[in-house]
């Protein structure tokens, strides 16, 4: 439960926002999806492998890395054209610590980012 302040209380650990995830509804009256979206990574926070969600409305270059908190480069998950439609791609981290990763989503001018956290 949140203290009164609206904090949580984690012995010892840095705060961070909690994320919210906007999930697809899938609706077979209307298939064609009409704006990029980094819908998130499920499970977060994981321990071994997480799936991250997107989706394109068009056939486009797709760029997916996962960058430190300080932007750096630490994997490059996807670099390829891809058609449209929902998409996941598989992260399986191995030589990184337990800690806050970014994912960064780059199709065209679209461009987001989206946190997640390896507990080891």
């Amino acid at each position: 439960a949140p203290d009164p302040d609206g904090t949580r209380a984690d012995i010892g650990a840095f705060h961070f926002p909690q994320l919210g995830f906007d999930f697809i509804n899938h609706n077979d009256n209307n298939p064609k999806e009409t704006s990029f979206r980094l819908t998130g990574a499920y499970p977060n926070p994981f321990n071994s492998t997480t799936t991250i969600l997107y989706t394109l409305p068009a056939r486009s270059n797709v760029l997916v890395r996962v960058l430190d908190l300080t932007g750096r480069q630490l994997e490059m998950l996807i670099n390829e054209e891809t058609n449209a439609g929902s998409h996941q791609v598989e992260w399986s981290p191995e030589n990184l610590g337990a800690g806050v990763y970014l994912i960064q989503m780059q199709a065209g001018e679209f461009n987001t980012i989206s946190k997640v956290m390896l507990i080891k």
